[in-house]
């Protein structure tokens, strides 16, 4: 009963580790309404620790047409706590307890002029697009139910 479970275990986590990068590309493209794209060049999950690993991880928000601000954020490595691996891997939710965000590097890109706002100046305003950013990081947190976010920089 216990090689049974073994192994069932082994074919999930392979299972998952060979469809886990086109899945979730998919996921956070479908949750953004294709306004963000993921590229990521690894990933494993861990069913035992319930960890995450993402390696080499780009952001990039693609809606240059209705946005004239877009961001690309990318790390070294991301490690997800994931809250529950059978709402992952059943349900195709990801319910994330913590991140942990290695060598982050955040760029902005202003396309041009924001019109939506009444702005004095016709510039890109560093406060107002780092308020931006910190609203949909707050909404991206709620969305994935996550508690804690750390960043750690090596090197």
């Amino acid at each position: 009963m216990i090689v049974i479970a073994l192994v069932a275990l082994f074919v999930v986590q392979q299972w998952f580790t060979n469809n886990a990068r086109k899945a979730l590309t998919q996921y956070i493209a479908e949750q953004s309404n294709g306004n963000i794209q993921v590229t990521l060049s690894g990933l494993n999950l861990n069913l035992f620790t319930k960890k995450l690993r993402i390696d080499d991880a780009v952001l990039t928000s693609t809606d240059t047409i209705n946005s004239p601000v877009t961001y690309r954020a990318s790390f070294s490595q991301l490690s997800l706590n994931v809250a529950s691996i059978w709402a992952l891997l059943i349900n195709k939710e990801l319910l994330l307890d913590s991140v942990k965000l290695y060598n982050p590097v955040i760029n902005v890109y202003q396309w041009r002029k924001d019109t939506t706002e009444n702005v004095s100046v016709n510039e890109l305003s560093i406060p107002q697009e780092l308020g931006k950013m910190y609203n949909s990081m707050t909404d991206a947190l709620d969305a994935f139910a996550i508690r804690r976010i750390d960043g750690v920089c090596t090197g």
